[in-house]
């Protein structure tokens, strides 16, 4: 009895997981999507508009107005599907931290596909092989 209570309970921790790794394949189908689209779509020339010439980027005014703060990386993401949500926070604030280094969407899928290690890589490297 004490045996088949603990399959039980190891049937509902791999249902767990399962489930927990679905999520996180959605997240990398999701990446990969966005990924493709960056790739296949051109660049966007937004229309023309009456607006002031931008600031000569040389002379940074971001001194002057408040200091950046310096933040740490994320940890590596090895696709431990009870840390995702503590790597995609920890991203997001990089990329609220630091607007213009993010810019882009291929910029921020960049730079979290480089965090990528073990599980996690090999589930993304077979998707960039394809670009």
């Amino acid at each position: 009895q004490i045996q088949g209570t603990r399959m039980a309970e190891l049937d509902q921790r791999v249902v767990n997981i399962d489930a927990q790794l679905g999520t996180v394949s959605g997240i990398l189908q999701n990446l990969q999507a966005t990924l493709q689209q960056l790739t296949l779509a051109p660049p966007a020339n937004p229309p023309a508009q009456n607006v002031a010439p931008a600031p000569d980027p040389a002379v940074s005014t971001d001194a002057i107005s408040e200091p950046v703060p310096k933040i740490p990386l994320p940890e590596l993401f090895h696709g431990d599907p009870e840390k995702v949500r503590g790597f995609l926070s920890q991203c997001l604030l990089h990329f609220q931290t630091y607007p213009r280094a993010f810019a882009s969407d291929h910029r921020k899928i960049t730079f979290m596909v480089n965090l990528f290690r073990g599980t996690a890589l090999s589930w993304v490297t077979p998707h960039i092989e394809q670009q």
